[in-house]
């Protein structure tokens, strides 16, 4: 089960950068993937990719945002701008170009406090949880987690939650009581765990039915220039593919 997902906010209309200006690469806060803080980008993947660009002899420009917006934009082929940090669904040629892998995520899961554990005792495959009428999640709003993972969370609308947001939203809510489980990969829970007031007992829990890892991307318009993509998949080929993210 492959989840798309990749991250200075822009008011108004978004001036788009041209071929011959900087790349804009638009992002949402993803960490410890990609994203913003004290005014830099930050992030393994968001590292490789200024790395990549380097090599192409590119200039970048980031642009934060949330995720249902920019993944509306690209498949809308809003202008010229990439997404970095995502996984490429196979059927997607007619809404998006793709870079060639440069990474791969860790093994999918979910995040829950310590003290809720017991919730998850009997449950061995992540459709068990969903089907359970007694716990809940919460989910990014517009995040492709495959049509039967998204059947069944759709079953259960009167107790799972959508956000618009980010991912620290999704591990509020769960550090406030308001879920039982937040939709995060494995690899962010030792980031809020360390960094987010109530998450210090978080933990990552990977029930069958879960991705086992899947290949990272850059994810661009199509109105985005055929020789930057070559650039970028000779720059990639050139320096290699990076490892999972540390915790």
């Amino acid at each position: 089960m492959a989840v798309w997902r990749c991250l200075v906010l822009v008011s108004g209309m978004l001036s788009l950068p041209v071929f011959g200006d900087p790349l804009l690469i638009r992002y949402e806060n993803y960490p410890p993937f990609v994203w913003g803080e004290e005014g830099r980008v930050q992030g393994e993947f968001a590292l490789h990719t200024q790395k990549i660009a380097g090599a192409a002899r590119l200039d970048l420009a980031w642009h934060k945002g949330t995720y249902k917006r920019i993944m509306r934009d690209l498949y809308d082929n809003v202008g010229q701008f990439c997404v970095t940090g995502y996984s490429y669904s196979q059927g997607r040629e007619h809404l998006v170009q793709h870079t060639d892998a440069y990474g791969r995520f860790p093994p999918g899961g979910i995040a829950v406090l310590k003290e809720n554990l017991a919730v998850f005792k009997y449950h061995a495959h992540i459709y068990d949880v969903l089907a359970d009428p007694t716990i809940s999640g919460v989910f990014i709003e517009g995040a492709k987690y495959g049509p039967e993972f998204s059947r069944r969370v759709a079953a259960g609308k009167d107790r799972h939650l959508h956000v618009s947001g980010g991912d620290e939203d999704l591990v509020f809510l769960l550090t406030k009581g308001r879920v039982h489980f937040a939709m995060i990969n494995s690899a962010q829970v030792e980031y809020f765990r360390s960094r987010m007031a109530g998450a210090e007992t978080l933990v990552a829990l990977q029930p069958g039915g879960m991705s086992k890892g899947s290949a990272v991307h850059m994810l661009c318009t199509r109105n985005t220039p055929k020789a930057i993509i070559k650039k970028l998949n000779v720059a990639i080929s050139s320096i290699g593919v990076l490892s999972a993210p540390h915790n």
